[in-house]
């Protein structure tokens, strides 16, 4: 079971990520859904891979993933946002990708099975 977090604040937009992930990988994936990077913090579960909106109420995607960083490696942070203004700092919490919105169902399908690919090569 892969383990994945949605943490946007448009509602709208994790849901939609969600159905297109759950469509395509059905009953590989458990999909937590989290409306601020505070409530994802505070879960303190694990998760494999974490869709990440850098734009967000309180604390940002970018001060969210340094905070996962502290106590996680391994996580692939996939950051959903509506510019490039942080893609540089990206890098600096070990970014696996960087997706601006809108985004299509043939980017974040790409995402996945690119990840499926690093994780069989590994």
């Amino acid at each position: 079971m892969i383990n994945i977090s949605i943490c946007d604040d448009c509602e709208e937009d994790a849901l939609r990520i969600k159905r297109i992930i759950e469509k395509q990988y059905q009953n590989t994936v458990k999909i937590d859904i989290f409306l601020k990077g505070k409530y994802l913090l505070e879960s303190k579960k694990y998760f494999d891979i974490v869709f990440l909106d850098i734009y967000m109420n309180g604390i940002t995607g970018i001060e969210t993933a340094k905070k996962l960083r502290e106590t996680d490696n391994q996580s692939k942070i996939i950051f959903i946002t509506t510019s490039n203004e942080f893609a540089s700092e990206s890098y600096e919490v070990k970014a696996y990708d960087y997706l601006i919105k809108p985004f299509s169902k043939e980017r974040i399908l790409k995402t996945m099975e690119r990840i499926s690919e690093d994780e069989k090569n590994n």
